[in-house]
């Protein structure tokens, strides 16, 4: 219901909250974190949204309303009139939006793209059902039977995009081969970004505006567009009118142009990195490009992530001032069933089945089992198994009492 609520009324309730009120919205999440996963009532408001892998609403907030404040603020109009009022460069969300642009430079305005013309062939899939477990021999023939099937093509655009995840560098990379020669045009861009689909979309924007800038292409002849990049193929292949990047928008429009002119198009998927001549190319053509003097703005998907991620590693910063045993034992990553083994998974798989049960810290497990150990999950060991279950002793407390106000081992441990 907190999640819900605040999709609607983020913006304006977090400029008028306090930041006791929104501790207060953190800990009614805790209790309720608590309550899921069978953690005792004194547990640290934060160790619990952590045990419970909860975002706290405090973070949640700040990243929805950044999200709405960017979004605003690339539409234009009244709307972003509105929000650089309410959050000016000196209050939080403006210190943030300036630190983004700062970095990584302006962000890419929205833009309307139209409905992309039903004559174009786009292909995600190559002609027989191959896999990316297969070998690269198979991959490598049926890319070629793709692009070779039916007529040759006048021209051929083959595209690759590259992504460096320590530099948040994008860059892609356009070869055009004109039917019937061997020589072929090279185009490359490059940009801020943290995605590998931004630079495949940057190839084929750079590839296409080469293209169309050929007056020869004229109508009857066939253009074949050749990339790695499924995400992007399908994203065209499910395009409708909307709003999107000003980049994608004039993708579309300069297929429609060239669709308009008679000139035949086909985008065509071809699997990577497994031996096909013109893809090799494209891909190391795109790997040099990142120094390329072309450079594209940040895209705003890109600049919420980096966001999300400034958030929380300023929530880190606040959770390491305080030590407690769990952030001692597994430091202040939320539990995810991925990165865990053994009873530790068991734990968290029984707390998201919302079972109220845990071999550590579980009422339901202690009042079945009165001897169990009185440490808590990140102190004891795996239970024993037993043959005979125990009877459960009627004359305990039933609730949340039953648990260890403190154990003694975290006391040993925070106190040396």
């Amino acid at each position: 219901l907190v999640s819900s609520s605040m999709q609607y009324a983020c913006p304006a309730w977090f400029g008028i909250a306090s930041d006791t009120d929104l501790a207060t919205m953190d800990s009614v999440q805790a209790r309720g974190a608590r309550l899921a996963c069978g953690l005792p009532a004194t547990t640290n408001t934060y160790d619990s949204l952590l045990e419970a892998n909860v975002p706290s609403v405090s973070k949640k907030a700040k990243y929805l309303t950044f999200k709405a404040f960017l979004l605003s603020s690339l539409r234009g109009g009244p709307r972003a009139a509105n929000v650089a009022r309410y959050f000016p460069p000196s209050s939080e969300i403006g210190r943030l939006h300036t630190e983004i642009t700062a970095a990584y430079g302006s962000v890419e305005p929205l833009a309307d793209a139209p409905t992309l013309n039903l004559r174009i062939i786009i292909r995600p899939w190559t002609l027989e059902a191959v896999t990316k477990e297969m070998d690269d021999a198979v991959k490598k023939k049926v890319s070629g039977e793709a692009v070779a099937h039916r007529h040759p093509a006048d021209y051929e655009v083959w595209t690759d995009g590259s992504y460096i995840e320590d530099t948040s560098s994008v860059a892609g990379a356009a070869i055009i081969f004109k039917k019937g020669r061997v020589n072929y045009q090279t185009v490359s861009v490059g940009g801020k970004g943290r995605s590998s689909f931004r630079s495949e979309c940057l190839a084929l924007h750079a590839g296409l505006r080469r293209v169309i800038a050929d007056k020869r292409l004229h109508r009857g002849q066939r253009l074949q567009i050749a990339t790695d990049s499924q995400s992007l193929l399908m994203a065209l292949k499910s395009h409708a009118a909307c709003e999107t990047t000003s980049t994608s928008a004039e993708c579309v429009e300069m297929l429609n142009s060239l669709a308009g002119r008679g000139v035949k198009i086909k985008l065509q998927f071809v699997f990577g990195h497994c031996g096909v001549p013109r893809n090799e190319l494209a891909e190391a053509a795109a790997n040099s490009a990142h120094e390329c003097s072309t450079s594209y703005t940040l895209w705003h998907q890109d600049a919420l992530s980096i966001a999300k991620a400034k958030i929380a590693n300023d929530a880190s910063t606040k959770l390491e001032a305080r030590e407690t045993h769990r952030r001692r034992a597994v430091g202040i990553k939320p539990t995810k069933t991925q990165h865990l083994t053994g009873t530790r998974l068991l734990d968290c798989l029984a707390s998201q089945a919302r079972t109220n049960w845990s071999p550590y810290w579980g009422d339901l497990h202690r009042i079945i089992n009165p001897s169990v150990d009185k440490c808590c999950r990140f102190c004891s060991g795996p239970p024993a198994p037993s043959p005979l279950r125990p009877s459960a002793d009627t004359r305990r407390k039933r609730g949340r009492t039953t648990d260890p106000v403190a154990c003694p081992e975290c006391a040993v441990v925070l106190a040396s």
